[in-house]
């Protein structure tokens, strides 16, 4: 609970430019974009996960991006992730919490490399028993640093509104439950929309936002899957140093999920990703623009409690 504590106090919000769509997205639902192995409701009300992606990039863009834009030159980066999550199921909302501690390096561009802390809280408008609509009100922080922790180079607060719908279709074609669509055969399809607003320190990171995420997932067996995900976000700044700046950001993923038993049996909850993704940012800045591939394998292992 200490990293929870941490990250709250910061009050901090990740940059824009250089965010692709995270397996724990805070902008999105827990459900979106999950691993498959994590839908599901778990046993208890915690989970910790540790994310291990190492990607190649053609662009390195990190969490400086957004101050002195992406590289323009190809690079490894390894994007080691911790996060704490708590999820509570009540009548007629599910409340959330989470704590995140985030390390990306890069081997060439090293001053795009960062550590960043992250926490937030959601609550959702639902009893648990269907994903069709489900209403939510969010906040979450991110603060970056420096590698080593030892320069601060951004504060923000995040609010947002929006909803989430999610439909399964089983291997016979009848409609199912989004959370029981793991099946060999089985389809699902989750959409998030929402809209905020940022508190930034610098204030030039102040922004009004929307972003746009559907995911879709094919099951070919109980432990092989194939997921396609998307993502639109636009931002507004108010004032980017002293300069006008509006941001789309469009973002395109397909991976191949697998959790086999020789993997699973010896550590519960872990699962293998291999994946490509497209990115491009287009923006009213010069600075501000650029397009990237990156692909790779990433590990990830779940603990409930």
């Amino acid at each position: 609970m200490a990293v929870l504590a941490l990250s709250l106090a910061l009050l901090a919000a990740r940059p824009a430019a250089a965010q692709a769509p995270a397996a724990h997205d805070p902008a999105t639902d827990f459900a979106l974009s999950a691993p498959l192995s994590q839908r599901a409701t778990p046993d208890g009300d915690f989970r910790l996960i540790f994310t291990l992606p190492l990607l190649a990039t053609s662009n390195a863009a990190g969490a400086a991006a957004e101050r002195t834009g992406a590289s323009g030159s190809p690079d490894l980066h390894g994007n080691p992730d911790l996060l704490l999550r708590w999820t509570h199921q009540y009548d007629f909302a599910r409340l959330s919490a989470s704590a995140d501690i985030e390390f990306d390096r890069y081997a060439v561009n090293t001053d795009q490399s960062s550590n960043s802390l992250n926490g937030g809280f959601k609550a959702a408008l639902t009893d648990g028993r269907s994903d069709l609509f489900v209403p939510y009100l969010s906040y979450w922080a991110v603060a970056d640093y420096e590698p080593g922790f030892t320069v601060r180079d951004d504060t923000m607060h995040n609010f947002a509104v929006g909803f989430t719908s999610g439909i399964g279709v089983g291997a016979d074609g009848a409609l199912i439950p989004f959370r029981a669509s793991s099946g060999a055969g089985d389809w699902s399809v989750a959409f998030d929309m929402s809209f905020g607003r940022r508190f930034a320190e610098p204030r030039d990171f102040e922004n009004v936002f929307a972003t746009f995420s559907t995911d879709m997932v094919y099951n070919f067996t109980s432990d092989l899957h194939f997921g396609l995900l998307s993502k639109v976000r636009f931002r507004d700044y108010d004032n980017y140093y002293g300069q006008v700046r509006r941001d789309t950001f469009v973002a395109v993923q397909a991976r191949i999920e697998l959790t086999p038993e020789w993997l699973t049996r010896r550590l519960p909850g872990a699962e293998l990703d291999l994946a490509v993704e497209f990115q491009r940012n287009m923006s009213t800045l010069d600075i501000a623009r650029y397009t990237r591939w990156e692909a790779g394998p990433s590990l990830t292992l779940t603990r409930r409690f």
